[in-house]
């Protein structure tokens, strides 16, 4: 594959924004040492879910499409190999909607958000790192 092809395959410069989304996680003590709270993780995998996101430089560059995204299980892939405690992705797995947790309120375990949820303190933080969320476009135009 000729390097012009490279640069337009979306599935390589996906990857390539993860691995340096993960390593700038990992290199933050902050978001490292707030994702051992089970409620941080748990939001943390929401805002990746049905979620895009995008590096600050590009977005203001560009003012068009976002440039990362996770499946819900890549979204709680990310959560449990940062965390490091012998997780799987299914520990996240639609967790926003898990109705066996015994501390609960109307919409779930405590403190637990719906994926595709973006908290403050999560927004805030991967901000922090240069990163902002765009939702989804569900207009009609896109089902046409």
């Amino acid at each position: 594959m000729s390097q012009n092809n490279i640069d337009k395959d979306p599935y390589r410069k996906n990857r390539e924004l993860r691995d340096l989304l993960e390593n700038q996680i990992r290199s933050d003590p902050v978001i490292m040492e707030k994702l051992k709270n089970d409620v941080y993780a748990q939001n943390f995998y929401a805002a990746f879910c049905n979620m895009q996101w995008c590096r600050t430089e590009i977005f203001e560059l560009l003012k068009r499409e976002p440039v990362l995204s996770y499946s819900w299980r890549g979204a709680g892939g990310l959560v449990a190999n940062l965390r490091n405690k012998n997780e799987i992705y299914m520990d996240y797995y639609c967790s926003g909607m898990n109705p066996y947790n015994e501390e609960r309120d109307n919409r779930g375990p405590k403190g637990y958000v719906t994926e595709g949820t973006v908290t403050d303190e999560i927004r805030e933080d991967l901000l922090r790192l240069g990163w902002v969320p765009i939702p989804y476009d569900d207009s009609e135009e896109d089902f046409a």
